[in-house]
């Protein structure tokens, strides 16, 4: 795809349409396009916005039939633009057709933004989490950022800071400085068991002693207002030197917290 410049994010709304969103190439900004027969044939570019992202945000639809916004797709991203750079939202809902004009949902953060990840609660909610980012080289991930709106995303209620973590940017020096990040990943609960609404929050952080990197877990009774202590979730022996990194979550039908990540240990 022309202007094509990576963090590709994907969804398949409840028309069966493909939608895809990513970052630019020699023209900055977020672009869209969707298919209609399965990936076969691809529409031109929506511009989304000609502002320059950051190389991290992500998109997902409302697949929930009760929602008020079924069938929606929202995308997010960081506005590198910006002096500090807040998260940014638009949505679609007409399959990628065209986009909303894009929203920041935390202007002013206390320090600039990185990543953006998003889900949907089966009411509709949109949640938002992102890391707040060091200003100091090698602008490590100091915090969590969490957000959610009730109301398809005309108002957000904002935390700034759920809790601290202990970045493992730039990169692992015994992975041949490969590149690597510390923004969290999250799901919802959205069975109809005993933790229904919880909020499970992952992200790779610096771990104790030799630990150059562990994979920690957080968790919200309340919809991000409080969050629980953070656990390890690599169960391996402390001080081996061993790697834990690039987490992603599920929290399946059953309310089951599945965590997948990189792991060296074997």
């Amino acid at each position: 795809i022309t202007n094509h410049g990576g963090s590709p994010g994907v969804a398949i709304d409840k028309n069966g349409v493909f939608i895809l969103t990513h970052i630019g190439l020699s023209f900055a900004g977020v672009y869209s396009h969707y298919s209609t027969d399965m990936g076969a044939n691809w529409s031109n570019a929506y511009t989304i916005t000609n502002q320059q992202p950051e190389d991290k945000g992500t998109s997902t639809t409302d697949n929930s039939p009760i929602s008020p916004y079924y069938g929606r797709t929202y995308a997010v991203w960081v506005n590198q633009n910006a002096g500090t750079p807040p998260v940014l939202f638009s949505f679609t809902s007409n399959s990628g057709t065209s986009w909303s004009v894009p929203q920041t949902i935390n202007a002013p953060p206390p320090q600039r933004c990185s990543g953006g990840y998003l889900e949907t609660g089966i009411d509709g909610t949109i949640y938002v989490c992102w890391a707040g980012v060091s200003n100091v080289y090698p602008y490590p991930s100091n915090y969590a950022g969490f957000s959610y709106s009730t109301n398809g995303g005309a108002n957000w209620t904002v935390y700034q800071n759920i809790y601290s973590i202990n970045g493992i940017e730039p990169t692992l020096v015994n992975k041949n400085n490969m590149r690597v990040n510390s923004i969290p990943r999250f799901d919802i609960d959205k069975s109809s068991g005993p933790r229904s609404g919880w909020i499970y929050m992952v992200s790779a952080e610096k771990g104790s002693g030799s630990d150059s990197a562990d994979i920690i877990l957080h968790s919200s009774t309340n919809n991000g207002l409080n969050w629980s202590t953070g656990i390890r979730v690599n169960q391996d022996p402390h001080n081996t030197g061993k790697t834990q990194y690039c987490p992603a979550i599920c929290v399946d039908s059953t309310g089951t917290v599945n965590v997948l990540f990189f792991d060296d240990r074997n």
